[in-house]
C-alpha cells in the first residue's frame, strides 16, 4: 500500500457526474466495467473501484485513492525479462494494488493507463457505438467521428489485454515521434480500442461528458439502436414465444432469456471484447445435458473458477443463462444484452471483427495468473 497521502474526505463532484454519465445505459457499459479518473493534484489520483458500477459511484464509495507516481510506474519494469506475458500482467496488476492509499482498496486494472494520461480527466467507456467505432474500417470511423463531434485528436488502437499491455499502447509517444500533446483547455483527445470502447481524455469532465453525449446520441441514430431493448425472461408477459419455454431448457441453475422483439437477432458466440470473457462463456445446447461447451463454439476457454459455461444458446433468439445470485444474474444479463446487440448490428453491417484468440485466451487466464503471483509473494 502507498503511503504518505492523506485521502481526501470526498470524492470530487465533478468525477462523480462524470462516473455516472458514463456508466447510465446498461448496454453502454454493462455489469462493472469501464472506468473514470481525476487527478487531484501532482501527487494523487482518483479512480473508480474495481468491481464498482459507474452508474453507482458517489462522492464517498465507488472509488480508490492512488498514489499517482506509483501508477505510473506500474507501467514500467515488466519488460520481457519479467517473465512470460500472463505473469507481466499478473506482476502490474499486483503493483497496481500497492499504488492504492487505502488498506484493502482496489483500483481498476486500468490504473496505469490512466495515470500515464497528462489529462486531469480520462474515462473509458465500453458503449455499443464505442465498439462499432473499434470495428469498423478507420476511414469509416474518422467520417462518422467529423460528423458526430468535429475534428478532435483521434488514434485507432489495436486489441490489447486490458492492464498493463493496453496501457503501453496508450501511453507510448505518437507515431510522428516526441511526447504525446496533451489535450488543451477544454478540447479533447480519443482513443477507439479495437473491441474494447473508447477512451476520452481532457481538462475538463464536462468537454468529456459532451462529446460522449454527442457520440452516443449520433450513434443511437445512425445504428437505430432504440430498436434493441434488454432481454426479458422467455414467456413472461408480452413475449412471442408461443407456447413458453420448453421443458428442455429448464435447469435449477439457468433460467431462459428472450430476443424476440428485436427486428434482427444474430447474436454471436464467440467473444467480441474482454467483458465478455470475464463474466461468462458460450456454448452450444449440448451444454444443457451436462457435456463440456466446445472450443469451437465457444471460441476460448472456460474462466478459472467456472463450472461450465453461463451463456447456452437455445435457439437463435434465447439464451440460457447460469446464475448462483439475483446480482450475477443481473450482470451476465446485462453483457448479454452488450454482447448481443454489438454482434447483431456489426454483422448487419459487415464489419463484425472478433477479439483475437490469443487476446480472449489472456483475459480468462489472467485471474488464475494474478492468484498465483500474489501467493508466490505473500509466501
Amino acid at each position: 500500500m502507498a503511503k504518505g497521502l492523506l485521502p481526501p474526505g470526498r470524492a470530487p463532484a465533478a468525477f462523480v457526474r462524470l462516473c455516472r454519465a458514463i456508466g447510465a445505459d446498461p448496454a453502454g457499459c454493462p455489469g462493472t466495467g469501464g472506468n473514470v479518473s481525476i487527478k487531484l493534484d501532482g501527487r494523487r489520483l482518483i479512480i473508480k473501484e474495481s468491481g464498482a458500477r459507474l452508474s453507482e459511484v458517489t462522492a464517498s464509495r465507488g472509488w480508490a485513492l492512488v498514489d499517482l507516481a506509483a501508477a505510473r510506474e506500474s507501467l514500467g519494469g515488466l519488460g520481457p525479462g519479467a517473465g512470460p506475458m500472463l505473469a507481466r500482467e499478473a506482476g502490474y496488476a499486483l503493483a497496481v494494488r500497492q499504488a492504492a492509499c487505502r488498506p484493502g482498496s482496489l483500483p481498476s486494472l486500468e490504473t496505469g493507463m490512466h495515470a500515464v494520461l497528462p489529462e486531469r480527466f480520462v474515462a473509458h467507456g465500453h458503449s455499443i457505438t464505442g465498439m462499432l467505432l473499434g470495428m469498423m474500417a478507420p476511414a469509416d470511423a474518422k467520417e462518422f467521428l467529423g460528423r458526430a463531434v468535429g475534428r478532435i485528436a483521434t488514434e485507432f488502437i489495436r486489441a490489447a489485454l486490458p492492464g498493463l499491455s493496453l496501457g503501453r499502447l496508450l501511453g507510448r509517444p505518437p507515431s510522428g515521434g516526441g511526447a504525446p500533446a496533451a489535450a488543451p483547455p477544454g478540447g479533447v483527445r480519443l482513443w477507439v480500442l479495437a473491441n474494447h470502447g473508447v477512451v476520452w481524455a481532457s481538462p475538463s469532465a464536462g468537454a468529456i461528458l459532451r462529446a460522449h453525449r454527442a457520440l452516443e446520441s449520433a450513434g443511437a441514430r445512425r445504428f437505430g439502436l432504440a430498436g434493441f431493448g434488454p432481454p426479458h425472461p422467455a414467456g413472461s408477459r408480452g413475449c412471442r414465444l408461443r407456447g413458453g419455454p420448453p421443458r428442455a431448457w429448464s435447469a435449477p441453475d439457468r433460467s431462459p432469456w428472450c430476443l424476440c422483439r428485436w427486428p434482427d437477432c444474430r447474436f454471436e458466440l464467440r467473444p467480441l471484447f474482454p467483458d465478455f470473457v470475464v463474466y461468462c462463456t458460450m456454448g452450444t445446447a449440448d451444454s444443457i445435458r451436462g457435456s463440456a461447451p466446445s472450443r469451437a463454439a465457444s471460441g476460448m476457454a472456460s474462466p478459472a473458477g467456472t463450472d461450465g459455461p453461463a451463456f447456452v444458446r437455445a435457439d437463435e433468439r434465447v439464451v440460457l443463462i447460469r446464475a448462483s445470485t439475483p446480482k450475477q444474474l443481473a450482470d451476465r444479463v446485462e453483457v448479454f444484452h452488450a454482447h448481443a446487440l454489438l454482434s447483431t448490428v456489426a454483422s448487419a453491417g459487415g464489419f463484425l471483427r472478433r477479439l483475437p484468440k490469443a487476446v480472449a485466451r489472456a483475459v480468462a487466464g489472467l485471474p488464475t495468473e494474478i492468484a498465483r503471483l500474489g501467493r508466490l509473494r505473500s509466501s
